[in-house]
């Protein structure tokens, strides 16, 4: 995940009287890891930024009104850029194209159904529930606000959440006007195809292909600032296992052969193996500090074919059961 987002969270709940550093120590996360913007730190850090933030506020409801107050500029260039397509299926574009300047992971992918369009959430990393939440929360608000540069009336036929109503869905019914529905299969936003090809109200040609000459720029540096042994343990506690583990797997996602995979990680001093036992050991105890599976579930997530081997090598990675981890965790 790009710092920037983390950036940004920061200076929302600066607006809302919380200093950075109360909140960067709430959530133990080191003022450095932050500091330069386009670099990237970990899902992990950033829920536990989400999770400060709801603590330190009292609000619940964070993500909504979070995600109320997004600014066109919120995310600049990106933000930009996609209010100055020619259209919005232009803009929907831009934002597939150009997601890796905030997320290694597309946030989005968008689906023509008849005389409907559907933007789906398609970020994997959850994380916990209460983070996925306030993710989607400021990710669905955010895209709607994008929207209504091409439409200012626009209003969606439906916005779906794939987690039951909170306490709080009163909010949700004021911001979606009673469009919303919870407890589907994914976060979404069903509005009427012919929306797609409206031009923006803010279309700038030129100014267009300069941002998104600088935002190719910013990538290309992203891109060679990740080593690859920090692009493939990301890739694989992003995936999960024993989904696409393999070398050979990872390296057609990276866009190279095994062969020149393996000889770029001997540059970097690096073993394939050992990169996925890193990821293998930190995501088991992402997994089982979140709580939310049984450790029986856990294992079977992760491939192991029981819960006793899940133990053994839960032990041998950390020093503790995965139920003295959780407990700790807690």
């Amino acid at each position: 995940m790009s710092t920037l987002v983390a950036r940004r969270l920061l200076q929302f709940m600066e607006h809302a009287g919380v200093p950075p550093a109360e909140l960067l120590a709430h959530a133990q996360v080191y003022a450095r890891r932050v500091a330069r913007i386009y670099t990237r730190t970990s899902c992990a850090e950033v829920d536990r930024l989400i999770h400060a933030a709801l603590d330190l506020s009292g609000d619940e409801a964070l993500g909504l009104h979070y995600g109320e107050r997004m600014q066109q500029s919120t995310y600049n260039p990106l933000s930009n850029l996609v209010t100055h397509a020619a259209s919005l299926r232009d803009g929907f574009a831009a934002i597939e194209r150009f997601a890796p300047l905030l997320s290694d992971e597309r946030p989005c992918r968008l689906e023509e159904r008849g005389d409907e369009a559907v933007v789906v959430y398609t970020l994997s990393a959850r994380g916990s529930a209460r983070a996925w939440r306030f993710g989607a929360e400021v990710t669905v608000l955010g895209f709607l606000h994008f929207m209504r540069c091409f439409c200012v009336a626009m209003q969606p036929r439906r916005v779906t959440f794939d987690y039951p109503a909170p306490s709080y869905h009163a909010e949700y019914a004021r911001l979606f006007r009673g469009v919303e529905q919870f407890e589907q299969p994914v976060v979404s936003i069903v509005f009427d195809r012919a929306l797609l090809d409206l031009p923006s109200l803010f279309e700038d040609g030129a100014l267009y292909e300069a941002l998104r000459t600088m935002i190719e720029q910013r990538l290309a540096g992203i891109v060679r600032q990740l080593p690859y042994a920090a692009q493939i343990r990301d890739f694989l506690i992003r995936e999960g296992f024993p989904h696409r583990s393999d070398m050979a797997s990872v390296a057609r996602w990276l866009g190279m052969s095994a062969r020149s995979l393996r000889r770029r990680l001997a540059d970097e001093g690096k073993r394939y193996d050992d990169i996925v036992v890193e990821a293998h050991c930190a995501l088991a105890r992402q997994l089982v500090a979140e709580g939310e599976r049984s450790i029986q579930e856990v294992a079977f997530e992760m491939g192991f074919a029981s819960s006793s081997a899940f133990h053994r090598a839960f032990k041998r990675w950390t020093g503790h059961s995965p139920q003295a981890w959780r407990a700790r965790s807690r």
